[in-house]
């Protein structure tokens, strides 16, 4: 039918184009499968963190102990994160009182 109207070129250019896009489009997701496929594994084998495994206690006490920490830290480091506080307070309790096990 478009043969008849002189349009089976551009029907071809717009078959090709349309092929092109969808297999970029497959492509990018093979690669964010495979991203997800990555992250499956890690969390399977518990290697999801960057940081060391520590276990800290989890009874209220080390908690207790551990914000008093990263208070005093806070006032002697104002500009550092709550991560950072937390991570430090808890290398240095870590420090005092390694853990047993």
């Amino acid at each position: 039918m478009f043969a008849l109207f002189g349009l089976g070129g551009m029907l071809k250019r717009e078959r090709d184009k349309a092929s092109k896009r969808l297999a970029k489009k497959s492509k990018r997701r093979g690669t964010a499968g495979q991203a997800r496929l990555t992250l499956a594994l890690k969390a399977l084998t518990g290697k999801l963190s960057s940081k060391p495994n520590r276990t800290p206690p989890g009874d209220l006490e080390y908690r207790r102990r551990r914000d008093v920490k990263a208070l005093e830290l806070k006032q002697t480091h104002p500009h550092w994160t709550r991560d950072q506080l937390i991570e430090e307070a808890e290398r240095m309790l870590f420090a005092l009182d390694p853990p047993r096990g």
